[in-house]
């Protein structure tokens, strides 16, 4: 299934390829993926990104994964 999700992070360098490394070796496929520093406050990133899962453990396990790279604050599915 499509799921919709939000990463909040401490904008640094690399994190975007930490993000991307960490859903590879998870084998997540992403089917669409925007990453932008806020404009109101430049030390935040967002990274928006539309994944495939399988059921509410395997987002659940997803979101642990992300949650454990370094500066990664947030993960939140975003309904639309």
């Amino acid at each position: 299934y499509p799921v919709d999700i939000a990463v909040e992070a401490n904008d640094r360098n690399n994190l975007l390829v930490d993000i991307m490394n960490k859903m590879s070796a998870a084998k997540v496929q992403i089917s669409s993926l925007h990453a932008q520093v806020q404009s109101y406050n430049k030390l935040i990133t967002v990274v928006n990104m539309t994944i495939f899962v399988s059921d509410a453990k395997r987002l659940n396990d997803i979101s642990n994964i992300l949650l454990n790279i370094k500066g990664v604050y947030g993960v939140k599915r975003v309904i639309h």
